[in-house]
C-alpha cells in the first residue's frame, strides 16, 4: 500500500480491534435522556433528576429508557413539584390569568361598579364621626330628657325611633360619600333616600 493510499491517523491494527460504528434505526420505544428531554420540552438535568428518583423505570442496558415508562413515570413526578415544560406552561396560564383579571377590573372600574379602597378612606372616616356624633346627640343629650317618668313600652318605641333614624343617616351619607368619590349611583335602588 502506497502512504497516498492510508488513511491519515489510523493503523491497519486499529481497524481490526475498533470497527467503526454503523448507524443503526434506533428503537423508537427507547428513549434516551436527551430524546426524552427534547419530547418534554425540558432540559436534560431536569429529566435525569427525575428519573433517578425512587420508583422510575429502570434503563436499559443500551442506555435508554422504555418510552411508555419514563413518559407515564415522569408526567406524575412533574406533575407532583417538579419544574419543566409542564411548569413553564403553568406560569404561562397563570400569567394569562392574571391579565384576564387585570381587563376584568379595568372594565369593572369603568362600569363604576368597584371602587378603589383609597378613595373611600375619607369619606368613610367622615361618615364614622357624623355616626359618632349622631349617637352622643341622640343618647346623651336628646333622649334621657325625654325618657323621664315614660312607661317601658315608650321608652322601647323612642330608642326604637332614635336607632332607625340614625341607620337612615347611615345609610344616606354612605350612599352620598360613594356617589362623591367615584362610586356606582345605584339608580334609586335601595332605599338609601
Amino acid at each position: 500500500m502506497y502512504p497516498a493510499q492510508r488513511q491519515p491517523g489510523i493503523s491497519k491494527t486499529r481497524k481490526a480491534f475498533f470497527p467503526m460504528k454503523t448507524k443503526t434505526n434506533p428503537d423508537p420505544n427507547r428513549l434516551t435522556i436527551s430524546a426524552i428531554a427534547q419530547l418534554l420540552a425540558s432540559t436534560r438535568k431536569t429529566i435525569r433528576s427525575h428519573l433517578h428518583r425512587d420508583g422510575a423505570p429502570p434503563r436499559g442496558k443500551d442506555g435508554c429508557y422504555d418510552r411508555t415508562l419514563s413518559l407515564r413515570f415522569l408526567r406524575g413526578s412533574i406533575s407532583k413539584g417538579g419544574l419543566s415544560a409542564s411548569a413553564l406552561e403553568q406560569l404561562r396560564t397563570r400569567r394569562l390569568e392574571i391579565e384576564i383579571e387585570r381587563a376584568d377590573l379595568e372594565l369593572k372600574k369603568a362600569r363604576k361598579e368597584v371602587i378603589a379602597l383609597d378613595a373611600l378612606k375619607e369619606p368613610f372616616g367622615l361618615l364614622i364621626r357624623e355616626l359618632q356624633a349622631g349617637l352622643y346627640d341622640k343618647f346623651e343629650r336628646e333622649l334621657p330628657g325625654r325618657l323621664i317618668g315614660k312607661g317601658q313600652v315608650e321608652i322601647t318605641l323612642m330608642l326604637t325611633e332614635a336607632c332607625d333614624a340614625l341607620v337612615h343617616a347611615l345609610k344616606v351619607g354612605g350612599y352620598r360619600a360613594i356617589v362623591e368619590h367615584g362610586g356606582p349611583a345605584g339608580g334609586g335602588k335601595g332605599g338609601y333616600g
